[in-house]
């Protein structure tokens, strides 16, 4: 604590300086003379409150990060975090071009793969663990086996014309599909990137999202419509009109035989996939006041949660669709969410230059507390937003979790 002390008063001292010398430069043509007039002052003091809280900032993300308390290892926002139904790993992507993939109970990094030329903007991680694919703002696309994460297996450009904004492998990951904002869903095999399929959309309506649904694939467009394609001819087989807005994200639950698609209409959709090459919209879940931009099923579906530009994620009941759960402990947008394994949660947001990654655990109880899961944790809240933190269970209810009923 007192080197955090002296470090912060040397920064404050050497950004006093600068910061007078600066206005007087800027306001004093005569350089030599160093007189500093009433104006230069007042400026001078606004630029040192400027440095000073930027100084703070670094000095105490360092002593968090040396107290063992975040695990950091992006150095840019985090726009997607995907896990593995059947292993402890998580990867996230993120704007500094890197893919980091850590074990979701030790927190231990597994490996950092710094490939991409261009911010990820998606990333998908195989059932088994063993294969990443993802892609990048250039609409490079990557695929990595996870037993040896320091080279590619390959990597590629799309022929996409514009922007991917969506990548998913398919149930036994033996191929995967990109969405374009270019009107384009494109199928490749895992093995070897070989092009299988270009599917286009009328009038080259951008497609945002995509998931599998046994020999069904799902889209979501910027108009909000929801197409489903028989994958045997690749023929669109039917359009729905679920959101007034972009669709960003649709996840499914074959096992349940149900899916779920979320957007910026605030809205999450919710659909009985039962029927073969047939697609029921059941439910209408209300309550983000803000853009929805990331849905997720727990392994057995019994919980839907939902991440949202209104800085929180909710937490849904499936059997009455009900929001038996907010957690408000994001300070920016949540960007992504996912679950791995029934109760555990880990979501993405963009704050600072931190990971930003929350892994919490859910109970049938809906009780939680906070605690940093580290050598030397201590019980209590913490700041959400500056780094990797874990949850651990407790007999109290948290002030960063409420009860809420959602509307039908």
């Amino acid at each position: 604590m007192t080197e955090t002390k002296h470090n912060v008063t040397s920064i404050l001292l050497g950004m006093t300086r600068i910061a007078g010398l600066s206005a007087t430069l800027f306001l004093d043509p005569d350089v030599n003379n160093l007189e500093v007039p009433a104006t230069t002052t007042g400026i001078s003091c606004l630029l040192v409150v400027f440095f000073a809280y930027f100084a703070y900032q670094n000095v105490k993300k360092a002593t968090i990060m040396k107290n063992g308390n975040v695990l950091e290892q992006h150095s840019a926002s985090v726009n997607t975090v995907r896990s593995c139904g059947k292993t402890n790993l998580v990867a996230s992507g993120s704007d500094d071009m890197s893919i980091v993939a850590f074990n979701r109970d030790s927190l231990k990094t597994e490996f950092i793969f710094n490939e991409h030329k261009g911010w990820i903007t998606s990333l998908c991680v195989s059932n088994t663990g063993h294969r990443i694919v993802s892609v990048s703002v250039e609409n490079y696309v990557c695929m990595l086996d996870t037993a040896k994460p320091k080279k590619s297996m390959y990597s590629k450009y799309t022929s996409h014309s514009s922007t991917v904004k969506t990548v998913v492998f398919n149930e036994d990951a033996s191929c995967f599909a990109t969405a374009s904002m270019d009107g384009t869903l494109k199928l490749m095999k895992t093995d070897s990137g070989t092009l299988i399929e270009t599917i286009k959309n009328e009038k080259s309506v951008g497609f945002v999202s995509a998931c599998f649904m046994n020999n069904l694939l799902a889209s979501g467009s910027v108009n909000g419509n929801l197409q489903i394609w028989n994958l045997k001819d690749f023929t669109c087989l039917q359009t729905l009109k679920s959101h007034e807005d972009i669709i960003n994200c649709i996840c499914v639950n074959v096992c349940c035989s149900v899916a779920a698609s979320c957007s910026n209409d605030k809205t999450i959709c919710i659909y009985d996939i039962s029927l073969e090459k047939q697609v029921t919209r059941s439910h209408t879940l209300r309550g983000h006041s803000g853009n929805v931009m990331d849905i997720a099923f727990n392994s057995d579906c019994t919980l839907l949660a939902s991440a949202s530009e209104d800085k929180s994620i909710r937490i849904f009941d499936t059997t009455s669709w009900d929001c038996i759960q907010i957690f408000k402990g994001h300070t920016k947008t949540v960007t992504g969410v996912c679950f791995t394994g029934k109760f555990n949660l880990v979501s993405s947001s963009r704050y600072r230059l931190l990971i930003n990654l929350i892994i919490t655990q859910l109970t049938n109880t809906n009780r939680i507390s906070y605690s940093c899961k580290t050598p030397k944790h201590s019980q209590g809240t913490v700041p959400c937003d500056s780094g990797i933190q874990v949850v651990s269970m407790a007999s109290i209810h948290s002030p960063l979790m409420q009860k809420s009923k959602s509307a039908k």
